[in-house]
């Protein structure tokens, strides 16, 4: 990490015209960092039907107060598309899968007296997957999305050297809405040590 903010541009390349970019910005300016990243991937692929292509944004900032508390933020976009060409003995040429991959963690931190440590971390996914198969003339799509988003405290307490009591306590909603599988909901509660 650097009090300067420092870019970075890198670039890869392959066979079947695959190209890839990623652009990186971060640093640290006295109690507060971040770093940020942009990147895209393409590649035409060996079959026809085949082609990859994607996104995606990563972030993060953190905050450092008073050198025992620490609050972390960080999340990701992404979003990607696939052709699936299938077998070679059944092509299909039309058909494709879209991927979407986001997420957002939220994590504070505390210390007290060197011996209490003090956690608190909110999340929440989301993935969604479509599958679109073309007979023509009708259009099939598939789609498979999970949300997931919990809240987890924790304490952490050093008994003697190189022994910590840890207890937690953490709640967790899960829900899925598939037009294969049907929708399903689940809450979850737990307290752990």
């Amino acid at each position: 990490e650097s009090e300067i903010p420092k870019t970075t541009l890198t670039g890869r390349f392959g066979t079947y015209r695959t190209h890839a970019y990623e652009l990186t910005n971060g640093a640290k300016i006295g109690w507060f960092n971040y770093f940020l990243s942009a990147s895209n991937a393409n590649s035409q692929g060996a079959r026809d039907n085949s082609n990859y292509k994607a996104n995606t944004i990563n972030g993060k900032i953190g905050l450092d107060i008073e050198e025992k508390n620490h609050f972390t933020l960080s999340g990701r976009l992404h979003q990607g598309e696939l052709g699936t060409p299938g077998p070679k003995t059944s092509f299909d040429i039309d058909d494709k899968q879209e991927d979407k991959q986001n997420y957002l963690n939220g994590i504070w931190e505390s210390t007290f007296n060197d011996k209490l440590q003090l956690k608190l971390q909110g999340y929440m996914n989301l993935d969604r997957l479509e599958f679109t198969e073309t007979v023509y003339p009708t259009l099939d799509k598939n789609t498979h999305q999970s949300k997931d988003r919990g809240l987890n405290l924790q304490s952490s307490y050093k008994v003697i050297k190189n022994t910590n009591l840890t207890l937690g306590i953490e709640g967790r909603e899960f829900r899925l809405n598939s037009n294969t599988t049907g929708k399903r909901n689940a809450t979850l509660r737990s307290i752990y040590a």
